[in-house]
């Protein structure tokens, strides 16, 4: 009987073992960010986590960037309120079975957002992005974000933060209708195209959501937001 129990408990462990890693494997950034505080990973003053054998100038660059990147917010919408978990990654590849993201990218566990920003998304416009994906999470709410949120407003947010000239509505493109973006409700019917067709549902969304905005103002975005969390649908909220 002993023996049996034993080789249960060893199965049963191992295909926990197994799963998690098929998960991690399917989904990794998000299950790594609910994983990120058993790795050996540094926290900086202002909470952010950074790999060890990050330098000290990098870290204080990246302190530097976070500031800029909340400041950039703060003077366009007012002051944010998210905390979200941040994580600075230098090798991509340092969290087998993870495969974590070279640019960046915002998940959500829980309560809390998690920002993954890789090599190639440490600068202000891509922090600055993430954190208003963040924000708009806080704002919200999970469940309401879940339900109500379209993928084209909550990137397009993103963007108004973001001025990275490749996600600009181009020459060719202008005096063309950006509405197109509005179907793009999930989170595959955006990012699941091609690269042509991915640099220009971004570049849509951040021309559709400024038009609402230019409506609205700039300054009432979280009182908007608070509709949404308070139970009003997306679209009443859009025509607030």
């Amino acid at each position: 009987m002993q023996f049996r129990n034993r080789t249960i408990i060893i199965t049963l462990a191992a295909s926990l073992g197994l799963g998690f890693t098929m998960l991690a494997i399917v989904v990794p950034a998000p299950i790594a960010c609910a994983v990120i505080g058993l790795a050996d990973m540094k926290a900086l003053p202002d909470g952010a986590l950074v790999q060890p054998n990050t330098s000290e100038v990098q870290q204080r660059e990246f302190s530097v960037l976070q500031n800029q990147a909340k400041a950039r917010i703060k003077s366009m919408f007012g002051t944010p309120i998210a905390r979200p978990i941040v994580v600075f990654i230098k090798d991509t590849k340092a969290f087998w079975p993870f495969t974590l993201p070279t640019i960046g990218g915002a998940y959500f566990i829980g309560p809390r957002a998690c920002l993954i920003l890789g090599p190639n998304g440490q600068n202000v416009d891509v922090i600055s992005h993430e954190l208003m994906h963040a924000e708009l999470f806080e704002r919200v709410g999970a469940l309401r974000r879940l339900i109500e949120i379209p993928m084209w407003f909550d990137e397009g947010l993103g963007m108004q933060v973001d001025y990275r000239s490749r996600y600009n509505w181009g020459k060719q493109q202008r005096g063309n209708s950006t509405a197109f973006i509005r179907q793009f409700k999930s989170f595959h019917q955006f990012h699941q195209v091609n690269e042509q067709q991915h640099v220009q549902n971004y570049a849509a969304a951040k021309v559709e959501v400024a038009q609402w905005l230019n409506v609205v103002g700039m300054q009432t975005l979280y009182e908007h937001l608070k509709l949404v969390s308070d139970g009003e649908n997306f679209e009443a909220m859009l025509a607030k």
